[in-house]
């Protein structure tokens, strides 16, 4: 699955899509919730901040971190939501964004940032500065690149990420029993693949 969605070659978010072609809104594939309204990210910057304030208001050392970020839509309604919080948006450290396709890194950077914004690289992934103030934003294309510190307190995010990585699926049949399917490979069929329940 990893191939399919992330491959260099053909991966449908990091080579497949063709110049102009956008795997997002209605001229692509699927609409998420954040493309179709800014209230979505707003609720769940609101989100951020109750939770910020359930851990006791740290002054600093908040970390928000977006898994599959897609065009950056979500975290940019957050951190406009987020700055009109005074002591939460002061308390974030850094934003990280895990982002596997160069392209849509490209696409977050421009809105996030600015499209003139520059973005360096470094051991932990590609950095440039937020446009809402001079926060940090880090681009990684792994969650394993993102700095682990016991004394930081990360905020994740993962909208409709897991979504995408199709690995199970499970029928109710008559019998009430559930069953697992799954896609094989079956040599007697030439390579082809079939569905198949244990």
């Amino acid at each position: 699955m990893r191939m399919c969605l992330t491959a260099d070659v053909g991966g449908y978010y990091t080579g497949a899509i063709g110049a102009g072609r956008d795997q997002f809104g209605k001229k692509g594939d699927f609409i998420t919730s954040p493309e179709i309204s800014q209230v979505f990210g707003e609720l769940i910057g609101i989100w951020f901040v109750a939770e910020w304030m359930s851990q006791g208001r740290p002054r600093s050392g908040v970390e928000l971190i977006e898994v599959g970020p897609g065009r950056g839509t979500l975290m940019d309604d957050v951190l406009r939501t987020i700055r009109n919080f005074k002591d939460m948006a002061s308390a974030i450290d850094a934003v990280y964004m895990v982002e596997a396709s160069k392209e849509l890194r490209v696409a977050q950077k421009s809105l996030l940032c600015g499209e003139d914004a520059a973005m360096r690289e470094s051991k932990e992934g590609w950095h440039s500065t937020c446009k809402y103030s001079d926060l940090p934003i880090v681009w990684s294309d792994s969650i394993k690149a993102i700095p682990h510190n016991a004394a930081k307190t990360p905020f994740i995010v993962a909208h409709e990420f897991f979504d995408a990585l199709p690995i199970h699926a499970f029928q109710v049949v008559e019998s009430a029993l559930a069953l697992d399917q799954y896609i094989v490979s079956d040599a007697a069929v030439a390579g082809n693949g079939r569905l198949a329940h244990p």
